[in-house]
């Protein structure tokens, strides 16, 4: 699996994690860029971080998620983006 980019990031804000909006105006590019799967891991990502800023995650579930971030998500720039397109969306 490729790790999350900051391009597919931006795509995913642009469409604010709209997926049909992508599907029905969004370019060739932008379409060959995210896949379904990185779309379903971006969201699921979103929420998890909502989840944790709101204190509704176990100890156990923050730390599978620093992981899976450090995992999944390319730089540090692309996690900063991560954390303010979750932030933008909730």
């Amino acid at each position: 699996m490729n790790a999350i980019s900051s391009e597919q990031l931006a795509i995913y804000a642009k469409y604010t994690g709209q997926m049909d909006g992508l599907a029905r105006a969004g370019s060739s590019f932008e379409k060959a860029s995210v896949d379904d799967n990185i779309w379903r891991e971006i969201t699921a990502f979103c929420q998890r971080i909502v989840l944790r800023e709101r204190g509704l995650l176990s100890e156990p579930a923050e730390e599978k998620l620093k992981e899976d971030l450090d995992i999944s998500v390319s730089d540090e720039e692309a996690r900063r983006q991560l954390f303010a397109v979750a932030h933008l969306l909730q």
